[in-house]
């Protein structure tokens, strides 16, 4: 007798499957467990300690300032080792001039800064605001020639 292969139903369709499925990966439900236990975040307590708190900021920072202690203690070296040099205490040629405009700038002298401004605002062709840092130059120093020059030549 001849046996006709029956059609199978959906139900034993997926049975069949899923047990086909089995085989090759771990069943669904332990998969669903495990990803649900890394989704779950443990309880967090409202209430941390001061001692906590003042260590995790402790090892916040702790890298930035090693790296700042790093950085700074060989520039000291290096400024302790020149100490002994007669040019640390006494500039010379381009030092010299910076220092000297520091102490001209910090006195209150600046009538060269307003000059090389008045030069900058003729160049952009702002003749006005020029003409009043000319002026500036020459209240600042009465006897600042190139201001006056300047000046000068912006009033004809």
């Amino acid at each position: 007798m001849l046996r006709l292969p029956v059609a199978p139903t959906a139900q034993s369709c997926y049975n069949c499957r899923k047990r086909n499925l089995s085989l090759i990966y771990p069943p669904v439900d332990r998969l669903k467990e495990q990803m649900a236990k890394k989704k779950r975040k443990p309880p967090r307590n409202k209430k941390v300690a001061a001692s906590d708190r003042l260590m995790s900021l402790w090892q916040s920072i702790r890298f930035p300032l090693l790296l700042i202690v790093l950085a700074f203690v060989p520039r000291l070296l290096v400024c302790w080792e020149l100490s002994d040099s007669p040019l640390f205490s006494h500039p010379v040629i381009d030092s010299k001039v910076y220092h000297q405009r520091a102490v001209e700038i910090a006195a209150g002298d600046m009538p060269r800064a307003h000059h090389y401004r008045g030069i900058a605002l003729l160049s952009l062709r702002k003749n006005r605001e020029a003409a009043q840092a000319f002026r500036a130059a020459l209240q600042a120093d009465p006897t600042f020639t190139p201001a006056r020059n300047e000046l000068q030549k912006l009033d004809m």
